[in-house]
């Protein structure tokens, strides 16, 4: 008897996993919330390895904290769209916190690399990992590497127009019980050195966010770029968009158009909430055979509501490109 009860849970599981597999709903369903775009042949790389911007670019931004945190605060990407209005280029953040090159966690069937930038159209990418896996010391170089290259063969199946940002220095936190995170810039810079022979290997460009910071990492005075010595500030973030932008070749105006910054932020919200929405396992994840998701009364389901965020997401591009191109925007 025993084990017939336990039988029949075991069946019971199995039917319903079935269930559950049966409501998936195919990938063009799923990648559609954010994007329509299809695979096709690799973009190739930069010509000469010189960084240059392309009409209407898709640019994606992926890697750690720092670059979630720009996403929030659109101080580098503003910098990007004014320089190159005439490109009138397209920002997606991909950037996922706590990401490393070994590891990316995502949600049940959120879909792989190659098909998530084959969806969002991606031409050109920015990356930056390194700051985190710097800690684990010089014995993990070769690792980090051999990481850093398996991520990009992912990325190269859509795009070799690649950007590396490199790792920066960590800055001494102004907490006095904190760890003296400068004592470990030596590994930093190693690292950083890493990523700028990645990018010689594999033909992209490289940003050097390592050299022009370090002098002021032990510092705890003006110009401090990090909270804690690790995370941007608003102040940290103005002074690497500067110099990112500096290092691409952008020559930046005395001021940035006004609300553009403002408008990129609300942009960035509507991406962010079609690429990654929450009640994400209602719809697409592990709990699809519950009803919430489905809504009722006339409401719409939560997967409508998803995708109902993409046009919004791309009048919201259109303001964009009008402020960096000077042009009068409608409130």
């Amino acid at each position: 008897m025993h084990f017939r009860r336990w039988g029949s849970l075991f069946a019971a599981l199995w039917l319903a996993q079935g269930v559950v597999c049966s409501q998936v709903p195919p990938a063009e369903e799923i990648y559609s919330r954010f994007g329509v775009g299809k695979p096709g042949e690799p973009i190739v790389g930069f010509a000469g390895v010189k960084f240059a911007m392309a009409d209407d670019e898709v640019v994606v931004f992926i890697g750690q904290e720092n670059l979630v945190r720009e996403q929030k605060s659109g101080v580098m990407e503003s910098m990007l769209a004014s320089g190159f209005a005439a490109h009138k280029p397209r920002f997606r953040f991909m950037a996922w916190e706590a990401d490393t090159v070994y590891e990316q966690w995502r949600e049940v069937n959120f879909g792989g690399w190659p098909a998530q930038l084959h969806a969002a159209g991606a031409t050109m990418l920015v990356v930056q990992f390194g700051q985190m896996e710097s800690l684990d010391g010089p014995g993990r170089l070769t690792e980090f590497t051999a990481a850093y290259h398996r991520v990009l063969d992912e990325f190269a199946q859509r795009t070799g127009r690649v950007v590396l940002l490199s790792p920066m220095p960590f800055e001494k936190p102004g907490a006095s019980h904190a760890p003296n995170l400068p004592s470990r810039n030596a590994d930093a810079k190693a690292y950083a050195e890493a990523v700028r022979e990645i990018a010689a290997q594999r033909g992209a460009v490289f940003v050097d966010l390592f050299s022009p910071f370090v002098d002021n990492s032990v510092s705890r005075l003006a110009k401090r770029r990090t909270r804690n010595g690790i995370h941007l500030t608003g102040q940290g973030l103005d002074l690497v968009g500067t110099e990112v932008s500096r290092q691409l070749g952008i020559k930046l105006p005395v001021a940035l158009p006004a609300g553009m910054r403002e408008e990129i932020v609300r942009k960035n919200q509507l991406w962010f909430d079609c690429w990654r929405p929450a009640n994400w396992s209602f719809v697409y994840g592990d709990r699809i055979s519950q009803r919430y998701g489905r809504a009722g009364g006339g409401l719409p389901t939560l997967k409508a509501s998803f995708e109902r965020q993409l046009p919004l997401l791309q009048a919201a591009e259109k303001r964009v490109h009008a402020l960096a191109l000077g042009q009068a925007v409608a409130p």
